[in-house]
């Protein structure tokens, strides 16, 4: 997706008056609009809904005159911005570097941090367009961060969907519904439509290609509900029919194709409608189907569409797949040709299975390229993924550097104060929890609570802070060796009071939970460990109990909490679903596993199996040493 298009009434009257002398053009705007700030807006909306950039080149150059008379620092950011957008949507690398540079210079020399943010994501666009897609994700997550801090939402909605757009291009679809959900919270009342529906868009490719079918189509009709022309409703029907054709509900892609055939839309468009709903008609064996097909192939020919002839070659192969063996063989051929024009190695992939099948003459050569491109495609989107981790994990780092930065500072000023605060704040934290139970049984949870914070903190703190102290005491603190070893001491006595805060902090149980939840499980995510979370948002959280809730979130967090501390896992999968009124969550993970006597040692985990219990619920441990351990729970919404 690129940059909404904003049409201003006035865009044919601007393209009009550029055509005239720069006299009378200026005589026209001095006679009519005293404003050089308006004027520039009206040129600049025109020279963004112009899709040509040729024409639309000169339109900047006009906007940039009369900001340049208004003295507006903002229009012009944002005309070179536009500008420079444009010109890598059309590929011109060398302007657009240009531009960029000329950009970049501008933002850091205005020490602005949204210009500066947005610099970075004109960096990242460029990137793309040159095919470097590991840099462009670390430009996009610096982007994001800026924009965070100037709570640009617009911006920041953007920035994820280029972040969701490269998760797409290396098949990584669940951190693509990651970015793209990210994107969602963004949104409000006067949040632009043409950004609801991509990430409606994306939300329904991202469920599609997890096989959350459900989910997907629930995407694509919200996206659909949004477009107001025809061909829109086309394109969000058509996307809607690919689900059905998904599932094998042939008949309902068929239902909701149909009335399409005959509108006046776009070429392409109708070509894909064709394609599909002839591929439909073929799965019932209803006639019909190939005469669609083959219409939507010389369609796509004429239009030299070659993603188009991939996939309508590959329809066609698959049809006489069972009728006709050289016909299949040559479609699947052409499948392939346009697959290798556009360098397509999936498209590949697929042709070459089909005439692997059906040449088996060649059938060994053809298996021989299968592998290799089946392989060096895993490896680079591998590689791909680890990269945007490290993207990822950075990004979460630096945040993280700067909060220990200005909670250094507090510490700096006054050195044992934020540790008594801390001490006092859980002394009181512990005692209101105690003191506000008037159950039997609350009573007897606080009490379990303290004795587990209480001995937490004696182990973990007192010893430390001990030492801390003493070394403060007994050590030349002008020195700058002893004051930057008492600091650190510090700074570790400071992590660990923050991380039992944490632990044990009141947990939201309103519309934020899923995101709560999602974001506890995502914190114990590394270069090292990879933590997957499928289905939470298919769970009606808002149906659910308060103290399930709670329940809910404090197993998980142990459960993560001895994974991070014991299993030496690499990979934890965490899944949700929805069965029968009846939440199931699955936990696996490839750890070391743990053996029942080990499970009977740890007083955490046998905790959880009490707390599912209470709830109405049951709790299977599945410890596999040393492959790994399961763990799975259900309760009753």
């Amino acid at each position: 997706m690129i940059l909404k298009k904003f049409y201003s009434p006035f865009a044919i009257l601007a393209i009009l008056i550029c055509c005239i002398s720069c006299s009378k053009e200026s005589h026209f705007f001095t006679s009519t609009n005293n404003s050089y700030a308006d004027s520039a807006s009206i040129y600049l909306d025109s020279a963004y809904a112009d899709s040509q950039i040729k024409t639309a080149l000169p339109l900047y150059t006009i906007a940039k005159k009369y900001a340049q008379k208004a003295n507006d620092k903002n229009i012009l950011f944002d005309i070179l911005f536009k500008k420079t957008n444009a010109l890598i949507d059309s590929s011109d690398s060398i302007a657009a570097k240009q531009n960029l540079e000329l950009y970049i210079h501008m933002a850091d020399s205005s020490s602005e941090l949204r210009y500066v943010s947005k610099g970075k994501l004109l960096s990242g666009n460029f990137d793309v367009m040159i095919g470097d897609l590991k840099k462009a994700s670390k430009e996009y997550y610096d982007a994001k961060l800026g924009f965070e801090k100037v709570e640009d939402h617009e911006m920041l909605i953007y920035t994820l969907l280029k972040i969701a757009n490269i998760h797409y291009f290396y098949n990584d679809f669940i951190e693509m519904e990651d970015a793209s959900t990210e994107a969602l919270k963004y949104t409000n009342s006067k949040t632009e439509i043409s950004y609801l529906k991509s990430i409606y868009n994306y939300l329904g490719i991202s469920y599609k290609k997890i096989y959350d079918y459900k989910i997907a189509k629930d995407y694509y009709k919200k996206n659909r509900q949004l477009s107001e022309d025809t061909i829109n409703k086309a394109i969000a029907d058509n996307n809607i029919a690919t689900v059905y054709i998904a599932e094998k509900k042939y008949d309902s892609a068929e239902i909701i194709l149909a009335p399409h055939l005959q509108e006046k839309i776009k070429l392409s468009t109708i070509a894909k409608i064709k394609d599909n709903y002839g591929y439909a008609l073929y799965k019932q064996e209803k006639k019909g189907g190939l005469e669609q097909m083959l219409e939507a192939l010389k369609i796509r020919q004429q239009d030299d569409d070659q993603n188009g002839l991939i996939a309508g070659n590959f329809h066609l192969a698959e049809y006489y797949e069972k009728s006709d063996r050289i016909l299949a063989l040559q479609y699947a051929l052409q499948s392939y040709q346009a697959a290798q024009r556009i360098k397509s190695v999936d498209g590949k992939i697929e042709a070459l299975d089909i005439m692997i099948h059906n040449n088996p003459e060649n059938a060994y050569t053809y298996h021989i390229e299968y592998a290799h491109l089946n392989d060096s495609i895993k490896g680079v989107r591998q590689k791909a993924k680890n990269a945007f981790a490290k993207a990822k994990y950075d990004f979460q780092k630096e945040k993280i550097e700067k909060e220990r930065q200005e909670k250094m500072f507090l510490i700096t000023v006054s050195i044992a104060g934020p540790l008594i605060v801390s001490i006092i704040l859980l002394s009181l934290f512990l005692s209101y929890r105690k003191n506000t139970k008037h159950k039997q049984e609350k009573i007897h949870e606080s009490y379990k609570t303290e004795t587990r914070l209480s001995k937490k903190v004696h182990d973990e703190l007192a010893n430390d802070l001990f030492n801390v102290m003493n070394f403060a005491s007994n050590q030349d603190l002008a020195v700058d060796e002893k004051k930057e070893t008492l600091l650190q001491n510090l700074e570790n006595v400071y992590k660990r009071t923050r991380n039992i805060s944490r632990e044990n902090s009141t947990i939201d149980t309103g519309e934020a939970f899923a995101a709560n939840l999602k974001s506890m499980i995502s914190e114990y995510n590394t270069p090292e460990r990879n933590v997957l979370i499928n289905g939470i948002d298919s769970i009606p959280w808002n149906e659910i109990e308060e103290n399930k809730k709670i329940i809910t979130f404090r197993v998980l967090q142990e459960l993560m909490v001895n994974m991070k501390k014991y299993s030496q896992a690499t990979l934890t999968v965490i899944g949700f679903k929805n069965i029968d009124k009846k939440i199931q969550v699955n936990y696996s993970d490839n750890g070391v596993g743990m053996d029942a006597d080990a499970l009977s040692r740890k007083n955490g985990l046998r905790n959880v199996e009490n707390r599912i219990e209470s709830i109405g619920g049951t709790f299977t441990f599945d410890p596999v040493p040393p492959k790994g351990l399961k763990v799975s729970f259900v309760y009753p919404i």
